[in-house]
């Protein structure tokens, strides 16, 4: 009896064990240069209609999540293609679809509006202003409210995507970062200098609680879990770290190690896989939910530093992820120290997907 034991543990250990290293296949799939020299951000996902959006300077590029291809842009306000000048500097910041309203909007950074487009035919309907430097950014599917936050304002702004007004400046009283929503009238964000989470209550329009994020630092990314309503934060500290938190009630259930300065974090419920990007590192971490208590981290991908932000697509699961090479000029003498500068024509997407197994 104790021999059928033993063989039968060793199966299923053997079992187990190959059915771990099938899951830890994440690879490079694709690299996908996009012309331009301007800055980026964030990186949202349009998976209805399939396009993956890329901030990149004063635009919105439109990415085919299927065939690669870019079917589009979006400028921001203010923007001449003929006018060289208007095109410079970070002025884009990302863009989130309303998917049950069929629109989509983007944070503009350059003239503190967001506007609001069309997801099929991404025109432009409406840009509404919410103060300066919106850059942060959450759909809030139970409201149909847009939120931004505003690292120079300290503050959210809401915008009623229908109706294109703004709604509400929430004061935070400090800087906030990435953010999340439930879908039940709750968005939580991350508040970098405090250590904080900060719970919004999307119907009231208020700040409900705030939350320490201990022994997590320099909370930034953020992802969440609805259905067991788990909030994955990512954290820029000393000791870079994903922390599990309870979003019912603020309580920390765990941490794992990630890489370096990570900037998004997202969540693959049908896989249950919260990933991380860490430009500090070039790498991403993938961590897996056990169980809405347990987690462990599954495999640390090598990306290329500096890419920092990320999407998921839901449908083929694969992470998009964007960035550009950087320099440093010459010094020149009596000169203040150069800053960096962007490589010309190298930004470019890294597509990231699971292997077959």
């Amino acid at each position: 009896m104790k021999m059928h034991s033993s063989f039968y543990l060793f199966i299923f250990l053997l079992v187990l064990n190959h059915a771990t290293q099938s899951a830890g296949t994440y690879q490079l799939i694709r690299e996908i240069p996009i012309a331009g020299n301007g800055s980026w951000d964030y990186v949202g996902m349009d998976a209805a209609n399939r396009h993956v959006l890329i901030s990149h300077g004063s635009q919105l590029e439109i990415l085919n999540a299927d065939t690669y291809a870019l079917d589009g842009k979006i400028m921001g306000p203010g923007v001449d293609q003929s006018r060289p000048e208007t095109m410079t500097g970070q002025g884009v910041r990302g863009a989130a679809a309303a998917p049950d309203l069929g629109l989509g909007f983007m944070p503009n950074a350059r003239d503190g509006s967001v506007s609001i487009f069309d997801l099929k035919s991404l025109k432009v309907l409406s840009v509404v202003k919410v103060g300066a430097n919106p850059d942060g950014y959450v759909y809030d599917p139970a409201t149909h409210y847009g939120f931004t936050f505003s690292n120079r304002t300290k503050a959210a702004a809401v915008v009623d995507l229908q109706a294109a007004i703004l709604v509400a400046t929430i004061p935070l009283g400090s800087k906030p970062e990435a953010a999340a929503a439930d879908g039940n009238g709750n968005v939580f964000v991350n508040m970098q200098e405090k250590d904080q989470v900060t719970k919004i209550d999307a119907n009231k329009l208020t700040v409900t609680d705030s939350w320490p994020t201990a022994p997590c630092s320099n909370p930034t990314s953020m992802a969440i879990d609805r259905t067991n309503q788990r909030l994955f934060i990512g954290c820029r500290g000393t000791t870079p770290m994903l922390i599990v938190m309870d979003a019912t009630n603020g309580k920390i259930i765990t941490s794992l190690p990630i890489g370096d300065r990570t900037d998004a974090a997202v969540f693959d419920a049908d896989k249950q896989l919260i990933f991380t990007s860490n430009g500090g590192d070039g790498t991403l971490s993938v961590i897996k939910q056990l169980t809405p208590d347990q987690y462990q981290l599954q495999e640390t991908v090598h990306t290329e530093k500096g890419f920092r932000t990320m999407t998921l697509d839901p449908v083929t699961h694969n992470l998009f992820l964007i960035s550009a090479k950087r320099t440093t000029p010459p010094a020149v003498e009596r000169q203040p120290a150069p800053r960096e500068v962007i490589v010309p024509d190298s930004f470019k997407v890294l597509v990231v997907g699971p292997g077959q197994g």
